[in-house]
């Protein structure tokens, strides 16, 4: 069809798969649209030739509801739904949109651009979102598209004015497009929908405009999904460009398909407000990135990984993803507490290491100045990364790191096939509080050529305190791989229902843990000792504060299937009760001074035999 002039006319379920209009008709069309003179000061519209199926996109919902939402939900009239980035260019097509009533918003804090044709950067940054209450308008969609032989055929646009809010409905007249959604009743879904991995979408969206995004797609639609504000990404396009512009509250959803790439997180979410990368919800994705081989006798972690976030960024959440090659996270100056942490340790100044808030008292309240305490004892600002949240990832090649770190939460991971000389599953260290480490599995982790600790499960170091460590699962670890460790003043934290398969030590209090508790984990073919209670100590005639473990609760664990349940080479003020140990060893010294040092078994200051009797049933 072509066309050079028209007014007030109605274009409905024509076979029309290429149209032109004159330039002027392209200039008055919407000003005789009949179907949209009675929305206030005009909504949006726009249309494409190409195909006989359309897609709408409106704005968003003010909050985030997860899956499917009723027919009507409140919007706002100065919001923009999602942007989409990363299609191929072929498939974009012109959209045009008119204003609406914003109650005097006067532009846009932030803008968001379309892709031009070629470009491989994504769009630009979204718009901030902030429309008075007044301008909340409430519409239904009706959204007639689904796979159907013939296709659906383009829908009637209509809206109508109710009170002082408008309402809008996308109608077909062909009985074959209501199959979409039909739980629903009929074809009525809320916004927006998502389009699958070849649909493209660029939407221009200003604060000023009530986008409604109407675009051809050649490609059946995806499942109705619903979300709040948000960035979509798509495999080919960058996620970097993504995170870089995305804003506190905001979710990156990536659509099925591989990320290559580094990607560098340099700015912070805020308190209740996190930055999320997540899957859109169409298949699995995975980010991966590149790096040169690390020697198998590193001694240090390796810092390349596909997620690097440096400097004190806050209060962002990874879930769903496939990452290959893990998560580096640090907060600001830790190469400067670190070394001079470790320093003290070397010349065996454990007073000073315990002076720091939290640090020689179990006091969680007090422990949250540390950061503050070190930066006037350094000079300099350390800044922990606070708030991340790393959920339900499938982490290989190399694991999470975090230093400098707190009150996070790493929860629901598979991390596994880790490379040599890379460091532990998950390792966290140098002042990392406040973490929820729970419900991961860890598994082969390749054996070190240098020492034990670059080849752990899940590690805790250097002044890490008050974590909870819970319901993980730890197997499969080669040569001196141990499960479950702390090291150097990590004190405080709970290790709790954890379970350890086929590792060489499964759980490892080593230097100078104060006060951590080791409840109700299990422990089985374990090819070394199942607890391990700083063994390196055994030379010591008297136990020192500097490093041998201090105020340990050791209570209702169970080894099966190992020969050695515990060893122990210096305690001081620890209690053990109702431990189904089968075996222990305790060092000659350690045997001397037992009960000098305020030690118990099972309510005894007697140590224990060889060959403990085991706990009555019901005792834990």
């Amino acid at each position: 069809m072509t066309a050079g002039a028209l007014m007030e006319s109605t274009f409905l379920n024509n076979y029309f798969n290429k149209v032109t209009l004159s330039a002027n008709l392209k200039t008055y069309w919407t000003s005789v649209q009949q179907q949209l003179e009675r929305l206030p000061r005009a909504a949006a519209f726009a249309t494409v030739a190409a195909s006989p199926r359309f897609l709408l996109i409106s704005s968003p919902f003010p909050s985030r509801p997860r899956r499917q939402l009723p027919e009507e939900s409140v919007l706002s009239s100065c919001r923009a739904d999602r942007l989409v980035t990363g299609p191929p260019a072929r498939h974009r097509r012109q959209v045009a949109a008119l204003g609406t009533d914003c109650g005097g918003l006067r532009g846009p804090s932030r803008s968001v651009a379309p892709r031009s044709p070629g470009s491989s950067s994504g769009l630009g940054p979204p718009i901030r979102r902030s429309p008075p209450p007044s301008q909340q308008h409430r519409l239904r969609l009706s959204v007639p598209f689904a796979d159907a032989s013939p296709p659906c055929h383009p829908p009637q646009l209509a809206a109508e004015q109710i009170g002082q809010s408008p309402k809008m409905t996308i109608v077909a007249d062909d009985p074959a497009c209501q199959r979409l959604h039909q739980p629903m009743g009929g074809s009525t879904v809320s916004f927006g929908l998502a389009p699958p991995a070849k649909l493209a979408v660029a939407a221009r969206a200003l604060a000023s405009l009530l986008v409604l995004l109407v675009a051809a797609v050649s490609a059946p639609l995806a499942t109705a999904h619903a979300t709040g504000p948000a960035l979509e990404g798509y495999p080919g396009g960058s996620l970097q460009a993504l995170v870089d512009n995305a804003q506190p509250g905001d979710h990156i959803q990536l659509h099925t398909g591989t990320y290559v790439g580094q990607v560098i997180i340099n700015h912070s979410g805020a308190p209740g407000l996190p930055i999320t990368i997540e899957p859109f919800g169409d298949g699995p994705v995975t980010v991966t990135a590149s790096f040169p081989v690390e020697p198998c006798n590193n001694s240090k972690p390796a810092p390349n990984r596909t997620f690097y976030a440096a400097g004190g960024v806050d209060y962002w959440t990874i879930q769903g993803l496939n990452i290959v090659n893990g998560i580096w996270l640090s907060g600001a100056n830790f190469d400067v507490v670190a070394p001079w942490f470790h320093h003290l340790a070397d010349i065996h100044d454990w007073q000073t290491r315990r002076s720091l808030p939290g640090r020689g008292t179990n006091d969680p309240t007090t422990a949250r100045g540390v950061y503050a305490a070190l930066s006037t004892k350094l000079g300099v600002a350390v800044d922990p990364a606070t708030g991340w949240r790393i959920l339900n990832n499938n982490i290989s090649g190399r694991g999470f790191h975090g230093t400098v770190t707190t009150d996070g939460e790493l929860a629901g991971n598979t991390i596994h096939d880790i490379d040599c000389g890379i460091g532990p599953g998950a390792w966290l260290v140098t002042f990392s509080d406040f973490w929820n480490v729970h419900h991961n599995r860890v598994s082969f982790v390749a054996a070190s050529t240098y020492r034990h600790y670059m080849q752990e499960g899940i590690r805790f170091g250097s002044a890490s305190n008050y974590n909870r460590i819970e319901y993980n699962t730890v197997s499969d670890l080669p040569g001196d791989g141990r499960a479950i460790t702390t090291d150097i003043d990590a004190s405080y934290n709970t290790f709790q229902r954890n379970s350890v398969m086929r590792t060489n030590f499964a759980f490892n209090d080593q230097q100078s843990g104060w006060g951590n508790n080791w409840l109700y984990n299990t422990a089985d073919s374990v090819r070394g000792a199942a607890f391990v209670f700083r063994g390196a100590d055994a030379k010591l005639r008297l136990p020192s504060k500097n490093s041998s473990t201090y105020r340990a609760q050791v209570r209702c664990n169970r080894v099966t299937n190992t020969r050695l349940a515990m060893t122990a080479g210096a305690l001081i003020e620890s209690t053990f009760m109702s431990n189904y140990f089968k075996h222990v060893t305790l060092s000659p010294n350690l045997l001397n001074y037992w009960s000098q040092y305020n030690n118990t078994w099972n309510g005894s200051t007697t140590p224990p035999a060889a060959y403990p009797s085991q706990p009555v049933a019901g005792s834990c």
